[in-house]
């Protein structure tokens, strides 16, 4: 056999049979290949499990409604503590949902949970900041939870969403009454308007100190009393009658009003669940005061 030669090659590389890829290429290409096909897999995977979620957020979504609205209908039907089961139910589920809270913290003022309304008003504003100034429901619940200088600021703040809504002034004025006095509240009444519904303006005059209850009634005659506005005009006197001869602590001339609105001119409104539990209120406050009496 010749001796191998020692001197290097520097003329062009021997050609590689026809097929045949340089040294390492193919290992590159088949890993690009098999790289491939695992991309390919996991994009199809990816999307059937994107669309497995879909379908999980569309069937949530759909009993989340269908819930709600049967406890919805339930607080309609004044089944308070069945709508506040549900909506707790609810809440376990689906707990970043925040107008839960907003439903049930009105459903806990119907049941006489005051604390625990002003606690689910609060998470709902807390979620949502901006709808703040428009929670009136809030304020009614400090009110009874007897927060009154809470109650006082939820007002004020609603008065820069909705200026012209007597019924704002009046229950600003009922907390601050609690607090200062009622002749103190009285000129202290923000001024609001036009409100256009009858007798809100004689309300607010009343509130105000320039009118008598007697005012209010009258106001009200212009409108039939079978009518739905006539009947809705006698809700709201007697109503905010009754409110107001509560903040001068005369609960026996209170009390009539209060129950008139409640029995004999309801509304479909939230203000008419506040009518309802309002007089049971007050009622409560009028035997312990008469127990506590020498």
């Amino acid at each position: 056999m010749p001796a191998r030669s020692t001197t290097m090659h520097h003329g062009p590389a021997p050609a590689k049979p026809s097929g045949e890829f340089p040294r390492g290429i193919g290992r590159r290409w088949r890993f690009v290949a098999a790289l491939r096909g695992c991309v390919l897999i996991a994009l199809l995977l990816g999307g059937a499990l994107s669309g497995a979620a879909r379908a999980q957020e569309s069937s949530d979504a759909d009993a989340l409604r269908a819930e709600l609205r049967l406890a919805l209908d339930e607080a309609g039907e004044e089944r308070f503590e069945d709508a506040e089961k549900r909506l707790t139910q609810l809440l376990e589920r689906f707990p970043n949902e925040s107008q839960l809270y907003y439903h049930r913290g009105r459903v806990r003022y119907c049941l006489g949970e005051f604390a625990g309304s002003v606690s689910d008003f609060d998470a709902y504003y807390e979620a949502v900041p901006a709808v703040r100034s428009r929670q009136w429901e809030r304020g009614i619940s400090l009110y009874f939870a007897e927060r009154y200088r809470d109650g006082a600021a939820q007002f004020a703040e609603y008065q820069t969403y909705h200026n012209a809504d007597v019924e704002n002034a009046a229950w600003r004025y009922l907390c601050e009454a609690k607090f200062d006095g009622p002749d103190t509240a009285s000129r202290n009444l923000m001024p609001v308007g036009p409100d256009r519904r009858v007798p809100m303006m004689k309300i607010h005059e009343l509130y105000g100190g320039k009118a008598r209850p007697e005012d209010v009634l009258a106001a009200c005659a212009t409108l039939p009393e079978d009518s739905i506005a006539g009947k809705a005009a006698r809700f709201y006197a007697h109503l905010y009658i009754g409110l107001w001869y509560e903040s001068r602590e005369d609960n026996a001339a209170a009390l009539p009003h209060l129950l008139k609105a409640a029995h004999d001119y309801p509304i479909d409104h939230y203000m008419g669940w506040v009518a309802k539990v309002h007089p049971a209120v007050v009622a409560h406050d009028a035997e312990a005061n008469t127990d506590e009496a020498p």
